[in-house]
C-alpha cells in the first residue's frame, strides 16, 4: 500500500513538474509561461538539491547509499541544461531585431532552418520529378519516331519508362549518412526531419554512458570488491595480483561504454534508413495490408523515451557483465588448469575446422558445380560421411547457436528501432512478442504526415484556396491534367476512378465544403449499385480519356487551344458523366 501511496505521488509530482517545466517551450511565447518554466526548474529540481526539507509528501532529503549520489549531481546538471532554453528565449527577448548577435541567437535556437529546409526539399524533389520525367521522353525519342501520332508518343513514353522502372537506388550506410547530416544534405535535398523521440533517446543514452562509468565507481569502491582485492594480494607475498581483478571490471566498463556508443551512433541512421524506405516502397505503405496497424494507437509513442533509456541501461550492464565474468574467469588463479586445458580445446577445434574447410573446398571443385554434380559415386560417399560427422556436431553447433542468439538478442533490448524476430516468430497466436519497432516505425510516419515536403506543399495549396477563393478552379484542373499526362503518362496508374471511395459533396476544385456528415450505408449502397450499373470498362475509360486529351489539345478539328488561357468547358461533349467527375477532383 505504501508503494503504491509513493508511485501515486510520484506521477502526480513529475506530471506537474512535466507540463509547467515545458510551459515556455513553444515559439513565441509570453514572459508569464517562460517564468513559469524556469521557476518549476527551480523548485523541482535545482532547490532541492541545495536544501533538505521534509514537510507532508515532499520531501527533499537525500540517501548517500549507493547509486543516489550519481542521479542527485546527475538531476541537477540536467536541471541546469533545461533552464538553457527559457533563458536564451528572455536573452533574445531583450536585445534589438536588427541587431547581429540576436540574429545568430535566433538561428541557432529555433526552427526556422530545419522549416526553411523541408520546403527547399519540396522544390528539390519537384524539380527532380520534372527532370527525371524530361530524361525519359529524351531516351524515348531516341529509341522510336514520335511523329506517327498523339498515342504513339504516350506509348513511346511508357515504354521507355518501362525501361527504367526498375532501376533502384542503394540507401545510404552509417557513415553516408552522418556525412549528408553534416552538409545538411539530408535536410534539404530529402526533406528527412529527426524526430523529438529520437533526439531526446539519444540525449537519454549519453545519460546512460555517465551512469554506467559511476556505477563503475561504486562498485570498485564497495566493501566486497575491496576484500577480493585483499585476498589477491595475500595469494603471492611481495607481488600484488589486484590486476586480476581490477583488469576485468575496467574491461566489462570499457564493453559497456562502446556498446552505448555503438547504439547511440545507429538510431539516427536507422531512422532515416526506415523513413526512406516508406518513401520509396521498400515497406509497405498505404495499400499494404499490414499498414493499418501503424495507423491505430499512435498515443503508445510515449512508451519510446522509457524503452530507449532503459533497454541501452540493461544492454550496456548485461555486456559489461558477461565480459567482466569472462575475463575474471580467465585472469583468477583458481581456474587456470581448466582455462588451459579450454584453449587447448579450442584451438584444437579450430585446426579441425580449417583442416574440414581445406578439404571441402577442394573436393567442390572437383566434384559440384553449383546444383549439379560432376561425379555421383564421389558426392554420395562424401555426403554420408559428412552426415555422420555432423550428427555429433550437432550438439556442439547447437550451443554455439544458442550463445548467438542470447548475445544478439542481449545487444538488441536497446534497440527499439529495429525488428529483431522475423514477422514469422514475432507472433505466438494473437499475442506479439516485440510490438516496440512498430510503435517506433508509428512515431516517424506520424511526424511523416505532417513534415513530408510533398505534404508541406500540398498544405500550402490547401491554404491558398482557403485565402484566395479562385484558387484551384475547374480551368486549373484541366492544365494540370494536361500537364500531368503529357509528361508524365505514368501517373495515370495513380488515378482513382471509383467515385465510391470518394465521400459525398467534397470537391476541392469546386470550391464546395464538405458538412462533416459521412454518407450512411443505405446511400453508399444505392449510389455503389449506380455506378456499378454505369461504369464503363478500363478500355472504354482509357479511350475516352484519350478522345478528352485529344479535345483539349486540338479543340473540335478547328483551331487548338494550347495557347488560350482556358481549356475549352466538356459539358456536352460527349464525355461520360463518371469521368468527367474524377477528371475535376484531380
Amino acid at each position: 500500500m505504501l508503494c503504491d501511496l509513493t508511485s501515486f505521488r510520484n506521477s502526480v509530482l513529475g506530471s506537474i513538474f512535466v507540463i509547467s517545466a515545458s510551459a515556455g517551450n513553444i515559439n513565441n511565447a509570453n514572459h508569464f509561461l517562460t517564468v513559469v518554466g524556469i521557476c518549476a526548474n527551480l523548485i523541482f529540481i535545482i532547490l532541492p538539491f541545495f536544501f533538505e526539507m521534509s514537510a507532508g509528501v515532499v520531501s527533499t532529503e537525500k540517501s548517500r547509499e549507493g547509486i543516489n549520489p550519481v542521479l542527485y549531481h546527475l538531476s541537477v546538471l540536467c536541471g541546469f541544461v533545461l533552464l538553457i532554453d527559457p533563458v536564451m528565449s528572455i536573452f533574445q527577448r531583450t536585445l534589438s531585431e536588427k541587431s547581429s548577435l540576436f540574429m545568430f541567437v535566433r538561428k541557432h535556437t529555433d526552427n526556422t532552418r530545419l522549416e526553411a529546409a523541408v520546403k527547399r526539399a519540396a522544390s528539390f524533389k519537384v524539380n527532380r520529378l520534372v527532370r527525371n520525367a524530361r530524361d525519359v521522353h529524351k531516351a524515348a525519342e531516341l529509341d522510336g519516331d514520335i511523329g506517327q501520332g498523339l498515342e504513339t508518343r504516350y506509348g513511346i513514353a511508357m515504354l521507355a519508362y518501362a525501361k527504367v522502372s526498375d532501376q533502384m537506388e542503394e540507401l545510404d550506410g552509417f557513415r553516408r549518412t552522418w556525412n549528408r547530416i553534416w552538409t545538411r544534405e539530408l535536410f534539404e535535398d530529402e526533406g528527412i526531419w529527426l524526430t523529438t523521440h529520437v533526439l531526446s533517446g539519444n540525449l537519454a543514452q549519453v545519460t546512460v554512458c555517465v551512469l554506467l562509468a559511476a556505477l563503475f565507481i561504486i562498485v570498485y569502491s564497495s566493501e566486497l570488491f575491496q576484500q577480493g582485492l585483499d585476498y589477491l594480494d595475500k595469494l603471492v607475498p611481495g607481488y600484488s595480483q589486484r590486476w586480476r581483478l581490477v583488469v576485468p571490471l575496467f574491461v566489462g566498463v570499457v564493453c559497456g561504454e562502446l556498446t552505448i556508443i555503438s547504439i547511440i551512433s545507429k538510431y539516427i541512421p536507422s531512422s532515416v534508413n526506415t523513413v526512406m524506405q516508406f518513401r520509396s516502397g521498400g515497406f509497405e505503405s498505404l495499400k499494404g495490408r499490414s499498414f493499418l496497424k501503424l495507423r491505430y494507437a499512435i498515443d503508445n509513442s510515449s512508451l519510446l523515451f522509457g524503452s530507449i533509456f532503459w533497454g541501452t541501461f540493461y544492454t550496456s550492464v548485461m555486456m559489461g557483465f558477461f565480459f567482466m565474468i569472462l575475463f575474471g574467469i580467465i585472469l583468477w588463479p583458481d581456474f587456470a588448469q581448466l582455462i588451459g586445458l579450454l584453449f587447448a580445446n579450442i584451438i584444437g577445434i579450430g585446426l579441425t575446422v580449417m583442416l574440414k574447410w581445406i578439404v571441402l573446398r577442394s573436393y567442390r571443385r572437383v566434384s559440384q558445380q553449383g546444383y549439379y554434380r560432376k561425379s555421383v559415386v564421389l558426392s554420395n560417399v562424401v555426403n554420408i560421411i559428412l552426415e555422420s560427422w555432423n550428427l555429433a556436431l550437432g550438439i556442439g553447433y547447437m550451443v554455439i547457436r544458442g550463445l548467438y542468439f542470447m548475445l544478439a538478442a542481449t545487444m538488441f533490448i536497446g534497440r527499439v528501432d529495429v525488428p529483431f524476430l522475423s514477422q514469422d516468430a514475432c507472433f505466438v497466436g494473437p499475442i506479439e512478442l516485440d510490438s516496440f519497432p512498430l510503435i517506433f516505425r508509428k512515431d516517424l510516419l506520424s511526424h511523416e504526415a505532417h513534415r513530408h515536403p510533398y505534404i508541406e506543399r500540398l498544405g500550402v495549396m490547401y491554404m491558398l484556396k482557403l485565402q484566395h477563393d479562385d484558387f484551384g478552379s475547374r480551368a486549373g484542373t484541366y492544365w494540370r491534367l494536361l500537364f500531368i499526362y503529357a509528361l508524365l503518362p505514368w501517373m495515370r496508374k495513380y488515378r482513382r476512378h471509383d467515385e465510391s471511395l470518394v465521400i459525398s459533396g467534397f470537391k476541392f476544385a469546386a470550391n464546395r465544403i464538405w458538412t462533416g456528415r459521412m454518407p450512411a450505408e443505405s446511400e453508399q449502397s444505392v449510389e455503389s449499385s449506380k455506378q456499378a450499373a454505369d461504369a464503363l470498362s478500363e478500355l472504354e475509360m482509357l479511350r475516352a480519356e484519350n478522345n478528352n486529351l485529344r479535345m483539349l489539345l486540338f479543340g473540335n478539328g478547328k483551331s487548338s487551344h494550347l495557347t488560350s488561357s482556358c481549356p475549352p468547358d466538356l459539358s456536352g461533349s460527349g464525355v461520360p458523366n463518371s469521368l468527367q467527375k474524377s477528371i475535376i477532383t484531380v
